[in-house]
């Protein structure tokens, strides 16, 4: 089962440079499964989220999956529901993808910051409200997931601060949070996977058992692709490699 996973395209920003490490992905020709981790285009132009998209499904065959960023305001999430309506949108919600032998939940949210950014302050006037209510509905979702599915966390904002080795320390609380870390603890989905910090320069941790990844287009420079494969004992566990 191979997944391949990006967020931070910007585009048009990095939209050239994405075309170029889209050429290089090692894809077999099965199924894949891509997850979009948010901030697809710069600024709320969602008119470029065309292109990426088009891009993605003429290299890779499979489901894709996408959260919003904060780039993709919450004024435009209906419109780009409707347009670009190849990509399953989850917003704070739960998607049970089934292929051969895979049994996935992907939890897609665009995540939690411990310290909302000053224009956050001045412009959602509830915003402390918001992200203690999708925290709320993040761990709902952790404990309604099925036994023998291996559990995704997508999350557009980091969910941890040991990804957000890189940026600035005094901006972390700004960039992801340890409240959502919590729940990592106390429920060890197998994979979690964010965007949004472009400076990052540890782009792999585990929290106790989770693999967090950060696949930030602009912290990397390339297209992350991991391979889901069961271990001989049968059991629903997933090696990554």
């Amino acid at each position: 089962m191979l997944i391949v996973a990006v967020g931070d395209v910007h585009a048009p920003k990095y939209f050239k440079e994405f075309l170029s490490a889209l050429s290089r992905v090692n894809w077999s020709g099965s199924n894949a499964l891509v997850l979009l981790a948010g901030d697809l285009v710069d600024k709320g132009k969602i008119e470029f989220m065309k292109p990426v998209i088009k891009a993605i499904h003429s290299s890779i065959n499979g489901v894709t999956i996408g959260i919003f960023g904060n780039e993709e305001y919450d004024s435009l999430k209906d419109k780009i529901r409707s347009e670009y309506n190849s990509v399953i949108w989850l917003d704070d919600e739960v998607y049970y993808y089934e292929h051969e032998d895979s049994k996935i939940a992907i939890i897609g949210s665009r995540g939690v910051l411990d310290k909302p950014t000053l224009w956050q302050r001045r412009n959602i006037p509830n915003i402390e409200e918001v992200y203690a209510e999708r925290l709320e509905k993040i761990e709902y979702l952790l404990k309604k997931v099925p036994l023998g599915y291996t559990i995704i966390l997508l999350t557009h904002y980091a969910p941890t601060y040991l990804t957000l080795e890189g940026e600035d320390k005094r901006i972390w609380p700004m960039l992801g949070s340890k409240r959502l870390e919590k729940l990592l603890l106390k429920y060890q989905p197998k994979l979690a996977i964010h965007a949004h910090a472009h400076k990052s320069t540890r782009h792999e941790a585990y929290v106790k058992s989770t693999q967090v990844i950060n696949v930030s287009f602009p912290a990397r420079r390339s297209i992350v692709t991991i391979n889901l494969k069961r271990q001989d004992s049968g059991l629903e566990r997933f090696l990554f490699k």
